[in-house]
């Protein structure tokens, strides 16, 4: 799933390192949140966030 979703994401023209798109994917099959300021994981279809200070 990280795969295909970095190579979707790569059509969009946006490339994002593998070892983010591996956080996101495995936080979506367990329904977990992410707490980040990283921008990143706002690229992530259905995932959820938290900001780190907010």
């Amino acid at each position: 799933m990280a795969g295909q979703l970095a190579n979707g994401l790569r059509n969009w023209g946006r490339t994002i390192p593998l070892s983010d798109v591996t956080i996101a994917v495995v936080a979506m099959q367990h329904g977990e949140s992410i707490l980040t300021n990283d921008r990143h994981f706002e690229l992530g279809p259905g995932l959820r966030l938290h900001r780190k200070g907010t």
